[in-house]
């Protein structure tokens, strides 16, 4: 038992040695007993457990426990299990019915049920199920009056007896001995050396784990020993998923057995088969899989194109699991009401894997364009790799001109390579036969010599005129050469991909006097006939595959019907009879076709395989094959492309034509699909880099509502489109059904909630396909065209479905729809969309767009919006409709909504603190500072200003000055921000405008009183007035006060204040301006994830601080730069300016998408200098070798101009020689200075000249952070506590000069210097102790800078994120 990851168990049952007519030893005894081996390996990360029988060569134990299975063994508690009441049981095992006249009990219906089938074959027309057959058999007769219950079954005491077991790396081993003969004799009985390998394996090879996993999601246990049987357990639930104790086992050459009763009768998969219902009928139906050109709609209950032994179960409670067997043989799967699930097949090994989800799409995510087709009518003669010339001489140039309209092609090839055209003039099969590469007779098989070639390759006849050989694709060589041949054609003829057909393998007239297609006047017929009196080709158990087509006539159909022969060889030493990997033709044929059409095209392409198997889905796609057109064809057409997409093969369907009376609706329906191909492509990335279905029931969004179980008329695209077909002729009336929530109508919008099982719709012919749109769902779109190559060209559009929380999301891949490997070589575009609240947003996961035509979404469409919106905000825009955006795609966006008259892009908040986390925007705080409380907003604040009578307005007239004017402003009526006693608002400014320059503007806001702080910063300005500006400065309003900055040029406004907010009080200054345009660069030291900021309500700030980048967003790092670029309107020149506020207190920035900007700071005044570009390198032009680097370790107890000769002994002489090579050298300074060690120079020079950083004498100073001369005290790098350099005197200057000069002249020879921790740091501020503060060393000391009532320390408004962090911060 292979237990593979958590989610997936395997189970699998072993023969021997290959089966053939002369592989097997003859005269058996089948009287003594034999063993078998039940291999249990444990791997439990994501698959699960792989269970397999094998014939043991060990001899029997002598040790009489040998048969019993302890806990210690398995890991489990094991029990016995008992035979049912009243059961029907053989006292022997002898292979014999016993009848008796004793009355035996009624058995109740369950145990009826139970029953498992002795003779299967009945259902065909040769086979009945006597009492006779069934005794030779070794089974129970016994006539019952129930409906499809069998009358002759195993026995639950013939089986397998447990005889020991033993652990392995990935699980467990049992022991198993045969308990009596099966019905077909040849069971296992012979020893051989290799139990695994030996006998025939499908060649697939499934990625597991190579250990044994933990925590498994199942629980496996023996529960009867003496007739072994097993349960597989769900751990979380105890829901038992399979159980072998309904008996039936049975392991014999060509006849393999096993039977499970299941957890509940929800069972989908299975195939390929014509299913009436996407959940399985369990009334006693039989199925075969065995891949056959089988048309859907001729024969029921028969297998098709392909074979899929894989279902899924719905367990209860929204939990799924997934079973797969990989055998290739052909097989039966049947069904009982118990329910009871039985496999049949008759070859190969039982060998199962469990996924065990635990939702329906887990479980597949587990398991693992509008074009033109080409049938085959374009070839000459049928032949592959022609052109009928007559006929299609100008198909190439025709070719070309589809695909210069933006068409695709797509051309068919059958595996058949017609054998009878003269040497040298068919290069396919002149190539093929000289390698040998044909599917062949055996070597030890007499064959006439019209059945074969001159290699030994099997005739068959097809669609070319003349015998036809099959490639054997298992063969190295077949496949390199069927890729070139691919690639030559291609030069010929340009295809876009391939479609291959016909690859069951199909054969016409396969034992019977002449194929169908034969010509009526070429005699004497010819075809294809199998051996008979053959094992392989007449197997004892048929299986549904041969016996389902058995004849009125009295012949039995046979598994070679309409293929080719059983006994056929494959494999490159001819390893693999046909009869094993028949089923695998198809598949093997898939990738050597999908190598070639790639290498031959260059491009992505595609390939469309008429016959899969598991794994198919990873080369190729699938359509549901060549059904009548009928109208009952659709709603079987559903049932496909659901099981389909649980096999891993998400390809949909493709709406048929049903005549003209539909015409209309069909083109509907068609550019609707067009109009949704964006979110069909991103479901297709899902499901190539993630499993996920595109095509899905609706249980597997909805697994908890049973009553979804056997929905099959109405599917899902992906999670969120809900498509309601009409499917009858004539319909009147279309009854669905609406899932759990709230569910949109795609053309009208109008909303259903909650679930609704019996919903009524009256349609015609002209009616809509039924469409609806989850809500919670944004489904990208884009406008449609006449096909995809225009289609990709056009404008997306946003579909918003929003839910009663007025939520959504969805997310879009795109990519160039043609390169190969997109998303693995990472040239592909990411994005998700996120509606919340009154917003969608789109944010960037990944772009690499390259090559790709512009993406721009163009309209927003909102399902579910409020009433009342008055305004929407689209890219800082206030527009009506949703519509004409264009919003390119290459950066994120924001579009939200308002209910508000207001614009809410022109608030500004009056709590920026709550960006933190120590205050709480409340209606209380809002109305005490003075301002308006108002929720609802979409994305702007909930508290803001109340502008009326708020700001400054203009005392008299306008003042001119020597370098411009000035205008004299009185405060209005109403207290600012943060008005109190300590924090007065300023009653009077100056607002000074001076243009000392043609580029260059300054204005500035100042207390009419003077005595304020300024930067000690002087600016190169000219020294007279000039006239002949690039700017001109229009006060636009007295009162309240407002001004604009216009450039001359194009009379764009730069600058506005109209927006108000004007504040300036000592410790709170606050001024915003409109912006005009969005493009805004600069501000820092802030991590910035794009260039061009985001003005969606986002604010950053300004204040140098030890700050790692890495430690998070909207910070302020080591540098402090408050100076932005904008690039303004594109139709007005694209010109550029800049701007810098001359403020070095703490501040902060933030934009709204008016677009506004708001500046706040704790001081200074309110500087600003613009600067006129026109071009942005002119604006950065007016505003303003190789190394090694020392770091400070090279100090002496990391002292600045010191070295540590003990770790550093030679230093400045190794510098010289790295200077002699050409080399320079950097050293660190801190800015820091140790105090407490003697005779140390820089600090006994600072200390004595009075250069350092002081305390106020004034006030308070903390315990020990002082030391003789008032010298602020602190703790960075060195031991022990420092000073700081005050470089704001001259003295300092000097000082600190001189020290540079004397360390490189008398001890390290650098050639530059690197300034480190002066924003200034220091450690541990505030705090306990520094963190590199000696945990010994107590007691422990940091500088305290918590000085109560210090409008310094504490002042009225903190600035952006001051609540955040304070670390490192000296004061």
């Amino acid at each position: 038992m292979d237990l593979d990851k958590s989610d997936i168990k395997m189970h699998r049952f072993e023969q021997s040695d290959v089966i053939g007519e002369n592989s097997r030893s003859k005269g058996m005894n089948r009287e003594r007993c034999f063993w078998v081996i039940l291999a249990i390996l444990l791997i439990a990360a994501v698959i699960g457990v792989s269970v397999y029988f094998t014939k043991n060569y060990v001899k029997k134990s002598d040790d009489p426990a040998a048969g019993s299975v302890t806990d210690s063994q398995v890991g489990k508690k094991t029990t016995t299990a008992q035979p049912p009441t009243g059961s029907n049981t053989q006292t022997s095992t002898q292979a014999t019915a016993t009848t008796t006249s004793v009355m035996k009990p009624k058995p109740s219906l369950e145990e009826l049920q139970r029953r498992v089938d002795c003779i299967p074959e009945y259902q065909g027309r040769q086979v009945k199920p006597t009492e006779e057959l069934c005794n030779n058999r070794g089974c129970i007769y016994d006539e019952t009056d129930e409906l499809g219950i069998p009358v002759c079954y195993f026995s639950q005491k013939k089986g397998y007896k447990v005889t020991g077991v033993t652990e392995t790396p990935l699980g467990y081993r049992v022991n198993l001995e045969n308990r009596g003969e099966g019905p077909f004799g040849d069971d296992w009985v012979e020893a051989f050396d290799d139990p695994v390998f030996k006998r025939y394996k499908v060649p697939l090879d499934l990625d597991l784990p190579k250990e044994k996993g933990d925590n498994p999601k199942y629980e496996f246990s023996i529960t009867n020993n003496d007739t072994f049987a097993f349960q597989i357990k769900r751990q979380s639930t105890g829901k038992v998923l399979w159980d072998t104790g309904v008996g039936g086992l049975v392991l014999s050459d060509q006849f393999l057995q096993v039977s499970t009763s299941l957890p509940s009768v929800h069972v989908y998969g299975f195939g390929e088969n014509l299913h009436r219902t996407f959940q399985h009928d369990l009334n006693h139906t039989t199925w075969p899989m065995f891949s056959r050109d089988q048309a859907p709609s001729h024969q029921a209950y028969s297998n098709l194109y392909g074979v899929h032994p894989f279902y899924t179960c719905m367990e209860g409670g929204g939990h799924s699991h997934g079973v797969f067997l990989l055998n290739s043989n052909a097989m039966d799967y049947s069904f009982t009401p118990l329910p009871m699930l039985t496999y049949r097949t008759i070859g190969g090994v039982l060998d199962f894997y469990m996924f065990l989800g635990p939702e329906p799409e887990n479980v597949v995510q587990q398991y693992t364009g509008d074009i033109q087709y080409a049938d085959i009518d374009h070839f000459d003669a049928n032949k592959d790799f022609t052109i009928d010339q007559d006929k299609f001489g100008t198909l190439p140039q025709y070719f070309q001109k589809l695909q210069a309209q933006g068409m695709r092609t797509v051309i068919i090839l059958d595996p058949a390579i017609i054998s009878n055209m003269t040497m040298g003039t068919y290069e396919p099969y002149d190539n093929l036969t000289a390698l040998r590469g044909s599917v062949m007779w055996p070597d030890d098989l007499k064959v006439a010599d019209a059945d074969t070639d001159s290699t030994g390759a099997l005739l068959g006849y097809v669609w070319p005129t003349g015998k036809s050989v099959f490639p054997d694709f298992f063969k190295k060589s077949t496949q390199d050469l069927w890729s070139r041949l691919i690639v030559k054609h291609h030069d010929t003829l340009p295809f876009d991909a391939l479609w291959i057909d016909m690859n069951e393998p199909a054969n016409f007239g396969t034992n019977e006097e002449r194929p169908w297609n034969w010509p009526e006047e070429a005699k004497p017929y010819w075809s294809l006939h199998c051996p008979t009196n053959n094992k392989l080709e007449d197997p004892p158990y048929r299986t549904k595959a041969a016996f389902l087509f058995d004849s009125e006539e009295g012949r039995d159909g046979r598994l070679s019907d309409k293929t080719i022969c059983m006994v056929s060889r494959q494999g490159e030493n001819g390893e693999y009879f046909h009869y094993d990997v028949h089923s695998l033709y198809g598949w093997s044929e898939t990738p050597p076709t999908f190598r070639g059409v790639r290498e031959a095209t260059g491009e992505r392409s595609f390939v469309l395989s008429r016959s899969t198997y598991p794994g198919s889905g990873k080369y190729a796609g699938h359509w549901t094959g060549d059904n009548d057109a009928a109208w009952s064809d659709l709603s079987a057409s559903i049932i496909g492309m659901l099981e389909f997409n649980l096999f891993g093969i998400p390809y949909d369907q493709d709406p048929g034509v049903f005549g003209p009376e539909v015409g209309e609706a069909s083109r509907v329906a068609m550019e609707t699909r067009y109009w949704l191909l964006p979110y069909l492509y991103t479901l297709f990335h899902n499901a190539h880099t993630e499993g996920k279905t595109v095509v899905r029931p609706l249980f597997h969004e909805f697994p908890n509502n049973e009553a979804l179980y056997g929905v099959d008329k109405q599917f899902l695209w992906g999670p969120s489109l809900l498509i309601t077909p009409i499917l009858e002729e004539g319909a009147t009336e279309v009854t669905y059904t609406i899932p759990d929530g709230k569910w949109y109508d795609f053309y009208t919008g109008e909303s259903v909630t909650g679930y609704k099982g019996d919903m009524k719709r009256v349609v015609d012919h002209s009616s809509n396909i039924g469409l609806h749109v989850r809500a919670g769902s944004i489904i990208p779109m884009q406008y449609p065209a006449t096909n995809t190559f225009y289609s990709r060209k056009n404008g997306f559009v946003l579909l918003v479905a929003l839910n009663d929380e007025h939520i959504a999301a969805g997310e879009l891949f795109w990519d160039d729809g043609n390169s190969v490997d997109t998303y693995e070589t990472g040239n592909y575009f990411l994005s998700y969309f996120m509606a919340k609240q009154n917003s969608v947003a789109m944010s960037i996961a990944h772009e690499n767009t390259a090559g790709l035509p512009s993406m721009v979404v163009d309209e927003v469409r909102v399902m579910g919006a409020p009433v009342g919106v008055t305004r929407v905000y689209c890219d800082g825009r206030d527009v009506l409709v949703l519509s004409d955006l264009g919003l390119p795609m290459s950066r994120e966006f924001k579009i939200y909504w308002s209910l508000e008259s207001e614009d809410e892009r022109q608030r500004h908040d009056c709590i920026p603190e709550a960006q933190g986390r120590g205050v709480e925007v409340t209606q209380t705080l809002c109305e005490a500072r003075g301002c308006k409380y108002k929720i609802g907003a979409s994305q702007g604040p909930t508290c803001y200003m109340d502008l009326n009578n708020y700001g400054y307005k203009v005392m008299g007239d306008r003042i001119d000055t020597q370098f411009g004017f000035t205008y004299q402003l009185e405060r209005k009526s109403k207290h600012g921000l943060f008005n109190s006693a300590l924090n007065p608002d300023i009653q009077k400014l100056n607002f000074t405008v001076e243009m000392r320059s043609r580029d260059v503007l300054r204005f500035k806001f100042d207390d009419a009183r003077g005595g304020r702080y300024e930067v000690p910063a002087t600016l190169n300005l000219g020294s007279n007035k000039v006239t002949d500006t690039r700017y001109e400065v229009k006060v636009t309003s007295n009162d309240p006060f407002a001004f604009q900055v216009i450039r001359k040029a194009t009379k764009e406004v730069l600058w506005d204040t109209g927006v108000g907010g004007l504040t300036f009080s000592n410790h709170f200054l606050h001024i915003a301006t409109r912006l005009p345009t969005r493009n805004v660069y600069g501000f820092g030291e802030n991590i910035h994830h794009t260039l061009r900021h985001d003005l969606n309500y986002k604010g950053w700030p300004l204040f140098s601080r030890d700050q790692p980048t890495s430690w998070g967003d909207y910070l302020n790092h080591y540098g402090v730069h408050p100076f932005y670029m904008c690039t303004e309107s594109q139709d007005k020149g694209h010109y550029s300016h800049g701007v810098l506020l001359l403020n070095s207190n703490a501040q902060d920035y933030s934009f709204t998408p008016l677009p506004m900007l708001t500046y706040r700071t704790i001081g200074g005044v309110l500087d600003f200098y613009m600067f006129l570009g026109p071009e942005p390198e002119n604006v950065v032009q007016q505003y303003t070798g190789d190394v090694q680097y020392a770091d400070i370790d090279h100090m002496a107890s990391q002292m600045d101009f010191t070295i540590d000769d003990s770790k550093f002994p030679g230093l400045d002489t190794y510098f010289k020689e790295l200077q002699a090579g050409g080399m320079h050298i950097i050293i660190i300074l801190d800015p820091t200075l140790i105090s407490n060690m003697t005779n140390y120079e820089p600090y006994d020079r600072m200390t004595s000249t009075n250069s350092n950083i002081r305390w106020d004498t004034n006030e308070y100073v903390p315990l020990d952070s002082k030391n003789n001369k008032s010298d602020l005290l602190g703790y960075v790098w060195p031991n022990g506590k420092v000073v700081f350099p005050d470089f704001f005197k001259n003295s300092t200057h000097q000082m600190w000069e001189e020290l540079i000069v004397k360390h490189h002249n008398t001890k390290l020879t650098f050639d530059g210097l690197w300034i480190d921790m002066n924003e200034p740091a220091n450690f541990g501020t505030n705090e306990e102790r520094p963190w590199n503060w000696p945990p010994e060393a107590k007691p422990y000391w940091s500088l305290n800078c918590t000085l109560a009532g210090n409008l310094y320390e504490h002042p009225p408004y903190r600035t952006s994120r001051f609540t955040i962090l304070k670390k490192y911060w000296f004061g």
